[in-house]
């Protein structure tokens, strides 16, 4: 009992117990070594050792990471509850002893069971590897699964999680059935992996979006303007130029800062999402593009030309800054420098173009006065004002009706 009273005191004190043995041979008798290993009958025993794993100082900056990032952490571990009750609960996993399981316990259930369980404890002691693909498996109905292991009997979870990660140092069967071998030993490694691939793709997003609303309400602008003008509403090599000024500041957005709150939440291609928000706000890019046509229509070709070039210019430089974020854009995160800079270069660019003897001679703009740039100005801040409200709303209205 004392003994046991002993152990169980170390465990919980994340001491790792390891009994020791001893047998003596002969040269003349001693066996092999697979045969010592296997052999257990007259062995002396010789005692106790408790020894410890530490922590790694930069797990538990890690795990608070993770948690920011709203990544759900589970063990599945072989060791004994008391020792992964008691790393889970310096790691912040968890707050008591519910929250962890055996894999006796887990045995015992009903595969219905079993899958809650799977979902509601964070802490798997004492588990084969067979529970560990089961736990695995029953996650996968639910989430999107990431595996960590370096043994031999953390195999077959590694082959059945959505992305499985070893150690370089892991044994070579858990090597071949990872995706990715990391050379740092060090969980910050993946969660910044996590992190950088969240906003990249969300950027990716972005880009997505921004462009196909653009694109639609041009698309519709001209040919609904061609069919009433006995003229070009813009000459080709215009819209050309216009494509390439608009194309520079996106290539921004790569390095476009993301919403802490965007982050916390693994996104997905939806495609019904894009071609709403294209239809949705491309009809109101669509109509402010028929104002000018209306508003500059009697100014002639040459005006209604280098207006319209300038006000899609404009127009589609405020959408990157409505569209970058799904918030308020004033409350939201600031963008990022490049894509300040990138974007201010251009709109100066374009505003610049028709009083410079190039744009006026190769590109066939003409110079715009007070009235005609006062017209651009409210037509584009009015334009930012309803893009921004209707982004808003659909955003409000989408959230309340995945809330219902």
């Amino acid at each position: 009992t004392q003994v046991k009273n002993w152990i169980s005191q170390q465990e919980q004190q994340a001491h790792r117990v390891l009994a020791i043995a001893k047998k003596v041979w002969s040269k003349k008798e001693a066996p092999a070594l697979d045969q010592i290993i296997a052999t257990k009958d007259h062995t002396e025993f010789v005692g106790f050792i408790a020894f410890t794993d530490p922590v790694k100082k930069t797990a538990l900056a890690a795990i608070t990471q993770a948690q920011n990032l709203g990544i759900m952490l589970k063990v599945l571990s072989g060791d004994s509850a008391d020792v992964c009750t008691a790393v889970a609960l310096q790691l912040g996993l968890i707050q008591d002893r519910s929250a962890v399981i055996t894999g006796a316990e887990f045995e015992r259930a009903s595969a219905l069971q079993q899958e809650q369980l799977a979902i509601s404890k964070t802490v798997f002691a004492r588990v084969t590897p067979q529970q560990k693909y089961d736990i695995i498996h029953y996650l996968q109905q639910h989430y999107l699964v990431g595996y960590l292991g370096d043994g031999i009997n953390d195999a077959p979870a590694l082959k059945a999680a959505h992305v499985s990660m070893v150690v370089n140092d892991a044994a070579a069967v858990a090597q071949q059935a990872a995706d990715i071998i990391m050379l740092k030993k060090n969980l910050s490694t993946i969660i910044d992996g996590i992190q950088e691939g969240r906003k990249t793709f969300l950027n990716t997003l972005k880009y997505i979006k921004i462009a196909t609303v653009a694109n639609f309400g041009n698309f519709y602008a001209l040919a609904i303007a061609s069919l009433m003008l006995d003229y070009l509403p813009m000459l080709p090599f215009q819209i050309l130029l216009g494509n390439l000024l608009t194309d520079l500041p996106m290539i921004g957005l790569a390095t476009d800062e993301v919403d802490p709150q965007e982050l916390r939440i693994c996104a997905r291609y939806n495609m019904k999402e894009i071609l709403l928000t294209a239809m949705l706000l491309g009809s109101i890019s669509n109509i402010f593009d028929i104002a000018i046509f209306v508003l500059f229509r009697s100014y002639g070709a040459p005006i209604l030309q280098t207006s319209w070039f300038v006000t899609s210019i404009l127009t589609e430089l405020l959408l990157i800054y409505s569209l970058r974020v799904r918030g308020f854009f004033l409350t939201s995160r600031r963008p990022s420098l490049t894509l300040v800079m990138l974007t201010t270069i251009i709109a100066a660019a374009c505003l610049a173009l028709p009083f410079t003897a190039f744009g006026q001679q190769t590109l066939l703009f003409v110079p715009l006065n007070k009235t005609h740039l006062m017209i651009i100005g409210f037509i584009a801040g009015t334009y930012f004002i309803t893009t921004e409200s209707v982004k808003l709303l659909y955003y409000r209205f989408t959230n309340s009706a995945r809330k219902n």
